[in-house]
């Protein structure tokens, strides 16, 4: 990538008047504990909220890791973001397979998570399995500001330099390209962006079926961006890269 602003194309910088409210999502370095996080509004891995009891990978069967799990019932700044209805916006991963590389939908009931679309691979496996359960973390949510939404080349370049660049609501920065949301595979009406979940976070793991250290690495310097159906209770997942 160029640090030049004058390689810098403006089609792909974003008007001031574009920069919705959003917030940067930071997991701290800590241990993870087993089960749910109450000296936490939000956090990542472990337990499902609510009554759904798992959500497993139509891949390779494994349940899949919330990445985030963001209490919207108990958070004015997030109900202020017009994204969600539910108390929990929760973001599932798979640890094990290549689901995210393929757009996929996850879809909220009462006490289960339907999953449409997604890479069905051959092998599935990229690793052998993972401990279960999860471990929890604590997450901590910092507002979005002006160098979060880059006007140049030179800026981009240097809030690269900051990622991993997870986010609840804001707008993509990459370029007016991300705009293209998927449709919602109920209602086959636009999503909304709604953030983004970036990649290799060392403070985002869980350890594999032999012991070892796995860190969320959805590519090279790729992102999942995700975005939200408040009508059917839907998110959907687009691999970036």
């Amino acid at each position: 990538m160029s640090s030049s602003e004058d390689d810098f194309d403006e089609s792909d910088a974003f008007p001031e008047d574009y920069r919705l409210k959003g917030y940067r999502i930071v997991v701290p370095q800590e241990e993870g504990i087993v089960g749910l996080r109450p000296d936490s509004l939000h956090s990542s891995g472990g337990e499902l909220a609510g009554n759904i009891k798992e959500a497993i990978c139509p891949n390779c069967g494994t349940p899949l890791f919330p990445v985030f799990k963001l209490n919207f019932a108990a958070d004015a700044r997030l109900q202020s973001l017009n994204l969600w209805e539910g108390d929990f916006l929760q973001l599932l991963r798979c640890f094990v397979c290549f689901l995210e590389h393929y757009v996929y939908w996850t879809y909220f009931k009462e006490d289960s998570v339907e999953i449409i679309g997604g890479c069905r691979s051959e092998p599935p496996h990229i690793l052998p399995g993972v401990q279960l359960p999860y471990l929890c973390r604590p997450i901590q949510l910092t507002e979005l500001t002006e160098c979060d939404y880059p006007s140049s080349e030179k800026l981009l370049a240097a809030l690269d330099q900051k990622r991993p660049l997870h986010q609840i609501g804001g707008l993509p920065f990459r370029g007016k390209y991300m705009f293209v949301s998927p449709n919602c595979a109920k209602c086959d009406q636009p999503m909304q962006f709604a953030g983004v979940i970036d990649d290799e976070d060392y403070n985002v793991y869980c350890y594999d079926s032999e012991g070892f250290y796995c860190t969320l690495i959805i590519g090279d310097l790729d992102s999942l961006y995700f975005y939200t159906c408040k009508a059917c209770m839907g998110i959907a997942f687009k691999f970036i890269y």
